[in-house]
């Protein structure tokens, strides 16, 4: 709905309503025609909507007082479900960021709050525990990038690559993954072959905030191999794969390869900048109890999280079907009148619920 007078590009259809029209009515209206019917209407590559179709388009016709009632009633009861939605998007961002605390904790602190700390030596670390090590990345494990794109070529070996979006969406790659096929040449298998306990990380990115995001292959792997813009990191024996993935996603840490990187369209991570970035490394058995620790946490608030964003689906149907039913007449509304005082937000939880048990 406009509320102003605006100029419009030819991307866009208008529709005018006159005296006998509410058209928050109208917007409703289109909520559900545009679902079960005029995507059916498009045509072309960008399915294209033409005006002569919405046009010759069949709609409901009732006494504008009725109209303004419905809308009414939709606005007052979507304006509630939105909240509610709100709130739960909320609480998913704290969870969230309590994730990331966890991590930071565990990785900088060590699990033991009453262990004597040292001062790291590192202005960005701060205190570790007294018994902790900090060195760089180049001395713990070995550092790579892959030059493997993402080509078929005929007198190559076929393979699966293991590409940028693969890492990014993931913290772990496993054997069941949909990879691409591609295909590489013997020395490149050799080479960027993926093994249990590396460290996969994004050595490109559009900003140098999202850089280096890491993922673990925790299992053998058939035929996989590393593709372009990202590197591998390979543990050596004093450091776990398990524990280097929650300290490169820990931000004390990952913000040094932040600061590397370097670019102007797109920036980029260097072999030489990503071997002297420093961690903190605890002894083999307390780096397995932090990455248990932290693995234990995480899962606990992501099934938490997980709970939510099915209340999130479930509310959101329940306001789709509300708005349908409502608009075609199957819930009847005529004697709706608006609240002084609006309800609690529970009551969209029971209603969402009402809706899912009738279903």
């Amino acid at each position: 709905i406009s509320n102003k007078n605006v100029v419009v590009s030819t991307g866009y259809i208008v529709l005018k309503n006159d005296n006998k029209t509410d058209k928050r009515f109208i917007k409703w209206l289109l909520h559900q025609f545009d679902v079960s019917f005029m995507k059916t209407l498009g045509a072309g590559v960008r399915q294209t909507l033409n005006y002569t179709d919405v046009k010759n388009s069949y709609f409901p016709v009732l006494p504008k007082e009725e109209q303004t009632t419905i809308a009414n009633f939709l606005d007052y009861k979507t304006e509630k479900i939105n909240r509610f939605i709100k709130k739960k998007k909320q609480l998913i961002k704290v969870l969230n960021e309590q994730k990331y605390a966890i991590t930071n904790q565990a990785v900088t602190k060590g699990l033991d709050p009453n262990v004597s700390m040292k001062n790291s030596g590192i202005e960005w670390l701060g205190n570790v525990p007294e018994h902790w090590e900090v060195k760089k990345l180049k001395y713990v494990a070995n550092c790579f990038p892959s030059n493997v794109d993402k080509h078929s070529l005929e007198d190559e070996k076929e393979v699966r690559l293991c590409n940028y979006t693969d890492v990014y969406k993931n913290d772990f790659i496993t054997n069941n993954m949909e990879l691409m096929i591609a295909t590489a040449k013997d020395d490149q298998i050799e080479k960027f072959a993926l093994k249990k306990g590396d460290v996969i990380i994004t050595k490109d990115s559009e900003t140098a905030d999202d850089i280096a995001n890491p993922a673990l292959v925790i299992e053998n792997l058939e035929n996989v191999i590393c593709g372009y813009h990202l590197s591998i990191m390979r543990p050596y024996s004093k450091l776990k794969g398990e524990y280097l993935l929650r300290a490169l996603q820990c931000k004390p840490i990952n913000v040094q390869f932040e600061l590397c990187s370097n670019g102007v369209t797109r920036v980029g991570l260097g072999v030489a900048d990503m071997k002297k970035a420093q961690i903190p490394l605890p002894p083999i058995e307390e780096q397995n109890n932090i990455s248990n620790f932290i693995q234990s946490e995480l899962d606990t608030i992501d099934k938490t999280i997980s709970t939510i964003e099915k209340e999130i689906t479930l509310v959101e149907e329940y306001k789709t079907a509300l708005i349908a039913e409502t608009v075609t007449g199957k819930i009847d509304v005529r004697d709706f009148k608006l609240p002084q005082v609006a309800t609690q937000l529970a009551m969209v939880a029971e209603e969402s619920s009402n809706y899912k048990n009738r279903n």
